[in-house]
């Protein structure tokens, strides 16, 4: 194993070469056989508050936080072709996101690693802030649809409960008719509780893998949606194709799909048509799978049809929308769910299809 005094020499072999790394506005440094690094480029050291010197010697692995280390090994066993991001840490123990390429070279006969970073840090939290206000806008949506999905229970508890009432002062109450009040209250009671905990699970702020059948992520949306969309008059129909679970982060899933739905039913309100319909489909084919939404509302006009993936752009009337919920699905499938979005126009409405590439699936598995 070399030491850190025959990686200095390694480094300072290569002094010119780096003169002019340093000219460049990318964060560079060099990985010998072992990972460790053997020389650094300023940028580097000043985006992490290092010297050169506290860093050569280190593994990039010892350059962040608990919580990135097993990202950060698996990059540096096998990094990938075209980049990857990785998380490192500075010395004021600040998180740093970096996009990070590996190029093989060979300098003075030795084999080592040229590594060229790129500070993304300012756009990552700027897309958790989108993120975030994605969340909040669907979240309040989420809580509208409660109030609408609970109206009902209520109006029916407080029904059961004046007619208990009424009975006892007549002197017509009896246990059997006790019975089947109490066992309709409880079980009113179950299913908004659940409800609740759909929305509780929905909050909750995690990104992990998780096994799901896509029939099972519908129904916990639509236990939330289904009253607002029949007291629309929208027709759901559903055909699905895939009886085996996924294995992908369910929680940015069912995001994607719950903007998706109820940007379905604002366009068919807005549309003002006789004839309501949303229809979802579920494929699977050469390890793609893919989850279509689509309405009869008329459809997106051409020049809408890439700006509709843009911040802040919204066709709804000022006040109904944030522009932000397809932008950060886009992202959501790009960056979390190796997929993709696509649009068109079709049957009288529009068509959104999400395209998730190559997830992890169990197709022995049987509910």
């Amino acid at each position: 194993m070399q030491n850190k005094e025959h990686l200095l020499h390694f480094s300072d072999l290569n002094s010119e070469i780096f003169s002019l790394l340093n000219s460049l506005q990318e964060a560079l440094f060099l990985c010998d056989e072992q990972q460790k690094i053997s020389d650094v480029n300023d940028i580097f050291a000043q985006l992490l508050g290092y010297t050169k010197e506290q860093i050569i010697g280190k593994t990039l692995v010892e350059l962040t936080d608990d919580e990135n280390i097993a990202s950060v090994t698996a990059f540096c066993q096998n990094p990938p072709s075209n980049g990857a991001e990785i998380i490192l840490q500075t010395k004021d123990l600040q998180q740093v996101y970096f996009f990070v390429k590996v190029k093989n070279i060979t300098i003075n006969n030795y084999d080592v690693k040229l590594f060229t970073l790129s500070d993304i840090t300012k756009i990552k939290i700027e897309n958790q802030h989108l993120l975030r206000q994605s969340k909040l806008a669907q979240m309040g949506e989420m809580i509208n649809m409660i109030a609408h999905q609970w109206r009902q229970p209520l109006n029916a508890i407080s029904a059961s409960a004046i007619k208990l009432s009424m009975q006892n002062q007549l002197d017509l109450l009896t246990s059997k008719e006790v019975e089947k009040t109490s066992s309709f209250i409880q079980d009113s009671a179950q299913k908004m509780s659940q409800t609740i905990n759909d929305f509780m699970n929905f909050t909750k702020p995690k990104q992990e893998k998780e096994s799901i059948f896509l029939d099972d992520l519908l129904n916990e949306i639509f236990s939330l949606i289904e009253n607002q969309l029949k007291d629309h008059n929208i027709e759901v129909e559903v055909s699905s194709e895939v009886d085996f679970p996924l294995y992908i982060p369910k929680q940015e899933l069912q995001h994607v799909l719950i903007n998706l739905i109820t940007n379905a039913r604002d366009a068919l309100n807005e549309a003002q048509q006789e004839e309501k319909k949303i229809i979802i489909k579920t494929n699977f084919n050469n390890n793609i799978c893919t989850i279509t939404v689509e309405d009869n509302a008329g459809g997106i006009p051409d020049e809408h049809k890439e700006q509709i993936f843009e911040p802040y752009f919204t066709t709804k009337e000022q006040g109904k929308g944030t522009g932000i919920g397809l932008y950060m699905s886009r992202k959501i499938l790009k960056e979390l769910l190796n997929g993709e979005i696509a649009v068109s126009n079709k049957n009288g409405g529009a068509s959104f299809e999400v395209i998730l590439h190559n997830p992890k699936v169990d197709k022995d598995a049987v509910k």
